[in-house]
């Protein structure tokens, strides 16, 4: 029943993901391809922005209303079509072959690691940032809020990019489903259906129109540990996990825009638009994307600036370029200055600098599995891009990469370690999940010029099919040389979503008291409890609030002294104070064990019905819910 479930929920957030920004760029006659990769840059946007609009606004959040901003946004699109010249867009785009088997072998391979991690679909992560992401999808579907200006106040913050949300608060809605089965569904999606065609689409314009390309990028792109797969287990981090999975359709169009493009199938002016109206969508997934944006633009930007100077008339000509490389530096410095999460946040060096030079060529970062095959196929691609000059510039793209991933988990550390990796908080776990979108176009090419040289060799009559066999023992010897990787990262993501009595965030006993929470404490009641033991789950799975949702939400002086001395309320008069003011009946004991094997300052909320504060109303397990007592007649 749960897969059925699923699958409604997959619909439903292909609706969100895709519907909008295919009738948009189909407006704007793009087609094929394209179609398919922009759809999802324009659709997230949609989701992003219709949200906090729609919160200024003081209209609530919802399936009709999201449609609703979508035909608007349609509309507009289709205003700004008719104001172009008839002549000056033709139909743009089309769908390369083999394209169709690309997508579903990548699709396929990234799928199958997806339920081997999962489980099952209503399975949840067991991670500390989880209990934002489900809670922060309650707090939407009570409040009628997703504005990446509101959502923050889940933690204390004054921002949260929430266009991650806004995607899963639909599906929900859309579908029917709970929140685990939909952030199953709608990570299934992102990796499936965003991520591998991009990194098709992205493939085909940095290398050409090769027929077997399309075939091998799809699987190159399902065949890396460090994404889709190490966000959805670290962290865990799905808001970047949508930013990531956006990455590669979003370069591609830059790659058109900046007229480097090995196969350009879209004007520059269709690229720009496509990217402008992408753009908000990128950035309130998570602003870090932009920052990953701009840094593989750079050699993009580079080679269309060398191939321009030579082309440009005169001095004027070349000043144009000189005055664009400036503002160009600007950009990127005023974007690294300002556009960056507080230093306090930020994560220190993991590594020495050889390690992470080894894992970066390996792509297997922070201590995933290796083996030397792959290191073969990446130093070949890298020898053979070198050794092509038009496609040369393509290793540039891996070099900010890998350059970004050891600068920041280097304990000896390269230059700026700070200042560069800044944006994403300095975190090794962020910047290597980019080293796929860096690899797999290095892999490919080796892939794809081995079977140009080796089918000459083979006795086989017809070219056409050498070169099929020869690209099929490739990419198996690929993927069996991944196989440890990917599978290494799979045990671990499956320790953080299985449910069992040793459960790090909520043991099964705990997850079936908060089960049972609608039935056992009236609706309206607020419950203390230590979040860092899993009890702030109430608010998803019983129904119930908390006094906080978060483990870093604010704590106010009654909270606090709940928290730190309820334990004392028959004799200390400030906590009955306190509990009256709160309208605190209840209270979940999960016992000291907290995730991560903390210990925080929530003593006040231990052995309460053995100090006559409160009577236990139900016990599974370890876990209880009590209710206070002691505070009756204050």
């Amino acid at each position: 029943m749960e897969w059925l479930s699923a699958s409604a929920a997959a619909l439903a957030a292909l609706a969100v993901i895709f519907l909008p920004g295919l009738v948009m760029g189909w407006t704007w006659k793009v087609r094929g391809l394209g179609l398919l990769v922009a759809a999802p840059l324009l659709s997230v946007s949609v989701v992003a922005v219709s949200a906090v609009a729609l919160g200024l606004c003081g209209i609530p959040w919802g399936g009709p209303q999201f449609f609703g901003s979508a035909l608007i946004a349609c509309v507009i699109v289709s205003v700004a079509r008719v104001l172009v010249p008839s002549g000056a867009l033709q139909v743009q785009g089309n769908w390369p072959r083999y394209s169709t088997a690309g997508i579903g072998l990548g699709a396929l391979l990234v799928a199958a690691t997806l339920v081997a991690a999962w489980g099952h679909p209503g399975a949840f992560s067991q991670t500390i940032d989880d209990v934002f992401h489900l809670n922060a999808l309650t707090w939407i579907k009570e409040t009628g809020s997703a504005s990446s200006l509101t959502l923050g106040q889940l933690n204390g913050s004054a921002f949260y990019p929430a266009a991650w949300h806004g995607v899963v608060s639909l599906t929900m809605a859309l579908s029917g489903q709970a929140a685990p089965i939909a952030i199953f569904a709608v990570s299934a999606v992102i990796a499936t259906a965003i991520w591998v065609p991009g990194c098709i689409y992205l493939c085909r314009h940095l290398l050409g129109a090769s027929g077997l390309l399309p075939v091998v990028s799809g699987v190159a792109s399902g065949a890396f540990a460090a994404f889709p797969l190490l966000l959805l287990d670290f962290g865990v981090l799905y808001p970047n996990h949508l930013a990531v999975a956006m990455l590669p359709g979003a370069l591609g169009l830059m790659v058109q825009l900046l007229r480097v493009s090995a196969v350009p199938d879209l004007v520059p002016s269709s690229a720009a638009l496509l990217l402008c109206l992408g753009l908000p969508g990128l950035a309130l997934a998570h602003p870090s994307a932009l920052h990953s944006l701009v840094a593989f633009t750079w050699p993009v930007f580079l080679v269309f600036l060398w191939r321009k100077w030579f082309d440009a008339a005169g001095l004027r000509g070349r000043g144009y370029l000189v005055v664009g490389a400036g503002a160009a530096m600007a950009f990127t410095l005023v974007l690294w200055r300002f556009v960056r999460p507080d230093p306090s946040s930020y994560w220190n060096p993991v590594e020495m600098r050889a390690q992470a030079i080894g894992e970066a060529i390996m792509v297997a970062p922070l201590g995933q599995a290796s083996t030397p095959i792959i290191a073969v196929f990446m130093l070949m691609g890298l020898f053979y891009l070198i050794r092509t000059p038009e496609r040369r510039w393509v290793a540039g793209l891996f070099a900010v990469g890998a350059y970004l991933f050891v600068n920041v988990a280097s304990i000896d550390a390269l230059p700026f370690r700070r200042t560069v990796a800044g944006p994403w908080y300095a975190d090794p776990y962020r910047l290597a999940a980019l080293l796929p979108l860096a690899a797999v176009p290095v892999v490919s090419w080796a892939i794809v010029a081995l079977t140009s040289r080796l089918q000459p060799l083979l006795a086989w009559k017809g070219r056409r099919f050498r070169s099929a066999s020869v690209a099929v023992l490739l990419v198996l010897v690929f993927l069996i040389g991944q196989a440890s990787n990917i599978l290494h990262q799979v045990y671990s993501a499956q320790d953080k979503y299985s449910l069992t009595e040793a459960s790090p965030l909520l043991s099964r006993d705990e997850k079936e008291l908060l089960d049972e929470l609608p039935s056992l404490v009236p609706d309206g009641e607020v419950l203390a409890g230590n979040p860092w033991t899993g009890t702030a789950l109430a608010y998803t799975f019983g129904a119930r609030k908390t006094l906080q949702l978060h483990m870093l939400s604010a704590t106010p002086a009654d909270v606090d002294i709940v928290n730190r001395k309820l334990d004392d309320a028959r004799w200390d008069p400030r906590v009955c104070g306190a509990v009256n003011r709160l309208g605190l009946r209840y209270v979940l004991d999960f016992g000291k064990e907290e995730i991560g094997g903390g210990s925080h300052p929530y003593d006040g909320l231990l052995g309460l019905d053995t100090k006559g504060v409160a009577e236990v109303v139900r016990q599974s397990g370890g876990a209880r819910l009590l209710r206070v007592t002691a505070c009756a007649d204050s």
